[in-house]
């Protein structure tokens, strides 16, 4: 599959999960994500230039709080419309595998990591203030970033580990079904044609 007919095939397979998908299939839909990003955010910077060179020159307006957001609305609305087929082709790619797509479960994993690790951030200062008070500014920014830093480390390597199990998924070559996987299409062999033997003609 090249690279056209792989963004076709995203998008026209946008929700589904079932089938398989081709290592090429994936990965050109891969390079069509960051193709598209790289020139989202060349197009972002022509349209809104003044945002990113007010954050480079240091103005601290509401422009340099637009700035440190990230991503304009080009952005937003392109990830959005292109998290669904990514997940459904990467499920594909999954099945294409031999593996089961429950496995992208795992991804969530990380955000559940993230958001238990920032309560435990928030209750451990909001008990610590209460019993210590606050000491200097310095001190409090030192501190509450290396909570940060604790709290946030056990997502980042849990992330970490399923991206590198999901790169070593993505590469595998396809498994047919012969070879035993479950989610592909068997290939049916054409069965030879018997010749029906010639019927006797009449002798004139």
């Amino acid at each position: 599959m090249d690279f056209m007919a792989a963004i076709k095939s995203g998008f026209r397979n946008y929700a589904t999960f079932r089938g398989t998908a081709t290592r090429s299939e994936y990965w050109y839909w891969v390079l069509f994500i960051a193709l598209a990003g790289i020139a989202l955010s060349i197009l972002e910077s022509a349209i809104w230039p003044f945002p990113h060179y007010a954050m480079m020159q240091g103005y601290a307006g509401p422009e340099w709080a637009m700035a440190m957001q990230g991503n304009s609305p080009l952005s937003d609305i392109f990830g959005i419309g292109i998290l669904v087929p990514t997940l459904a082709v990467t499920a594909r790619r999954f099945h294409d595998a031999g593996f089961s797509a429950k496995w992208l479960w795992l991804q969530a994993g990380t955000v559940l990591l993230a958001i238990a690790g920032m309560i435990g951030l928030v209750v451990t200062l909001a008990s610590s203030s209460l019993m210590f008070g606050y000491g200097a500014p310095s001190e409090l920014g030192w501190a509450a970033g290396w909570a940060i830093m604790q709290a946030l480390t056990p997502a980042l390597l849990f992330g970490l580990g399923y991206a590198i199990f999901q790169l070593i998924v993505t590469i595998r070559p396809s498994v047919s079904a012969e070879a035993g996987n479950k989610y592909a299409v068997p290939t049916v062999a054409a069965s030879p044609v018997e010749e029906s033997p010639a019927e006797d003609k009449p002798s004139v």
